[in-house]
Order: C-alpha cells, then sequence, then structure tokens
C-alpha cells in the first residue's frame, strides 16, 4: 500500500506510522504537513490512500481533497477531523471521500477504517466477471491523457480492450462501460483546464455512434479513433505558454479580418508589448505579422470570387481592406497577377 500521512501535526503522523508498523502492514508511506504538499504528492506518489486532515495551513484538507479528486478520482482520501469539525463531514462527503476519522484516533478505529478502504478498493478490481486490475489500467489512461501521451493513451486503452475480451464481457456491458469511461475521461479533462466544455459535443457523438454498434472489436476501434480526435481536438493544450498567445493572435485575426487590425490591437489582445509581439510572431510563424494578415486576407478574397454577384471592390471591403487600388497592389504582390486576373482564371 502506498500510504500519504497529511497532518500539520508531527505527533499525529508519528502516531499513524507507529500503528501502522505495530500491525506490520506492508506500505510505504509519505508524509506531508501542508495542503499544498499533499496536492503535489498526489500527482507524483500516486498513492492508494490519503489520510488527510480538515485544518491545514496553505490549502485546508477539504479544498485539497476536491482537486485531488478532481484530477485523480480513483485516489482514496480519509478525512481527519476533530469533533468541532464535524459539520464539514458533509461537505466532505459531496467531494466522494471514502471515509472520516474523528480525533482522537484509536489503535483499532484507523486500523479497521484503512482495511476497509483496502478491501473495497480490490473488490472493485475483480469485477463480477472476472476482470482484475481494470482500476490500474484506467489509471494508466488518464495518466496519460493528462500528460498529452497520446501513443501511451492508446496502449493504455488496448490493455483495457484485451483485458474485457478476454472476460467475456457481452456487447451490452461493454457498451455501458465504454460511455462510462469516456464521461470520466471528458470531466477530467475539462476540470484538469486540458480542454473546455465544448470537448462534450465530441463525446455525445462518439457515445451516440457506440450504441449503433454490436461488435467488441468495432467499439473498442471506435473508442481508439475517440482517444485520437481528443488529442487532435485538444492540440492546442498541449502548447507552450507563449505558442498559445500565438494560436490566441491568429484567432484574433480569424474574428476580425474584416476590420481594421492594428499590430497593437493583437498584442494588447494577448497581453504582450508590441515589439515582443512582433518579434515572437516572427519566430514561431516564421513570418511577419503584417505578412500573414494580408496572406490571410487574400485568401478570404479568392474565396468569395466564385461568388459573381460581388465586385471587386466589395470583396476587397469585406476582407478588410481600406480600398480597392491598395488590394490590389497586395494582392500582386502575394500572388504574382491582379485580382481580376485570378478571377478569369
Amino acid at each position: 500500500m502506498k500510504l500519504l500521512i497529511a497532518d500539520d501535526e508531527k505527533i499525529t503522523r508519528e502516531y499513524i506510522k507507529y500503528v501502522i508498523e505495530e500491525n506490520t502492514i506492508d506500505s510505504i508511506i509519505m508524509e506531508a504537513s501542508n495542503g499544498r504538499e499533499v496536492i503535489e504528492l498526489a500527482r507524483s506518489f500516486q498513492p492508494d490512500l490519503i489520510l488527510l486532515d480538515i485544518r491545514m495551513p496553505e490549502i485546508d484538507g477539504l479544498t485539497a481533497a476536491k482537486k485531488i479528486k478532481e484530477e485523480r478520482p480513483w485516489i482514496n482520501i480519509v478525512i481527519l477531523t476533530a469533533s468541532d469539525q464535524f459539520k464539514y463531514v458533509q461537505t466532505a462527503v459531496k467531494i466522494h471521500v471514502q471515509d472520516y476519522l474523528l480525533k482522537p484516533i484509536s489503535p483499532s478505529k484507523l486500523m479497521e477504517t484503512i482495511t476497509d478502504v483496502l478491501r473495497q478498493e480490490n473488490s472493485v478490481k475483480t469485477d463480477a466477471n472476472g476482470f482484475h486490475d481494470v482500476i490500474q489500467l484506467e489509471r494508466n489512461l488518464m495518466e496519460a491523457l493528462i500528460q498529452g501521451d497520446e501513443k501511451e493513451s492508446i496502449q493504455s486503452f488496448e490493455d483495457i480492450l484485451e483485458g474485457i475480451i478476454n472476460a467475456n464481457y457481452s456487447v451490452e456491458d461493454f457498451r455501458k462501460y465504454i460511455i462510462e469511461l469516456t464521461g470520466v475521461v471528458t470531466r477530467r479533462l475539462i476540470a484538469n483546464q486540458l480542454s473546455d466544455s465544448s470537448l462534450n459535443e465530441l463525446k455525445s457523438e462518439f457515445q451516440s455512434s457506440v450504441m449503433k454498434l454490436e461488435n467488441l472489436h468495432l467499439i473498442g476501434e471506435e473508442t481508439i479513433r475517440f482517444i485520437r480526435d481528443v488529442f487532435k481536438y485538444n492540440r492546442n493544450y498541449y502548447l507552450t505558454p507563449i505558442e498559445i498567445n500565438i494560436e490566441k493572435s491568429k484567432r484574433y485575426v480569424a474574428y476580425h479580418y474584416q476590420n481594421k487590425i492594428l499590430l497593437s490591437d493583437v498584442a494588447t489582445y494577448i497581453g504582450y508589448s508590441e515589439s515582443y509581439f512582433s518579434r515572437i510572431f516572427k519566430k514561431i510563424t516564421q513570418k511577419n505579422f503584417s505578412d500573414y494578415l494580408n496572406e490571410y486576407r487574400l485568401e478570404k478574397s479568392k474565396q468569395l470570387m466564385t461568388n459573381n454577384h460581388l465586385t471587386l471592390a466589395e470583396i476587397a471591403t469585406r476582407v478588410g481592406f481600406e480600398n480597392f487600388s491598395y488590394f490590389s497592389s497586395v494582392f500582386h504582390k502575394y500572388e504574382g497577377i491582379v485580382p481580376s486576373e485570378y478571377r478569369k482564371k
């Protein structure tokens, strides 16, 4: 068992360790003395169980528990609370913690609670079909998704699929499982700010298609396609902060190209100085911002040229050029011919 004891009082941590060692539970134990440490260790240590005091410095225990459950819902948490803090237990239940212990904690109650939590986890790991270690495989999948590792995410799901096929799941049971799993995946990515709520649309489309499939392998293939689509959909969330801001500047152009756009407008929009934005935009895109803007507008103008009801002057205005003469000169510079010749072609 990997156990994390989180309490700001060293004597309490030592007492819990002593009781566990006396009962000869095979365990690896880490300690945290404040809420921030708890959250960080939950990520790096990946404990099976956290014994978490409500009253913690920096970040209180309930806030830490909520954050951990959002990021890693499979981690078991038992809240430690004094009698005068019992009113917080209701909040803890809403966060889906496994149990609570009232201080002062008797050795027998401590061991009973730990044993119960571990027994529950083991019973989940072996379901009615005899599929072992599904919880660990789901953990692997979620970690790979959170880390942005597409190859490992697909491998983790293929391991789940192999176990389910060997366990003789029915198509109906597998379908229900996949719908629940993809729902959890979507919620976790959104909670971790690795995506936004519009990812739900992608999930809904996938789940609708799964409902029509009558073969385990086809459902598996469709789920792998969903995982790949999630990575395509969320590729911006795995960029550096600077790359994300450059993508934001491109989106600004896409939304406002019909209007007058100044370099200062876009720099202000993403929170950069004009000189820094100009330099970093060219470094990442290999283009000056003015060239990017002109090329974007010209592409839009070429799309509009298929509409014979629009004059070239009207098209120039629609894509953000102040007058037709300037539009024509820019078009010739980038395309090598004037707009009227391009339209004839």
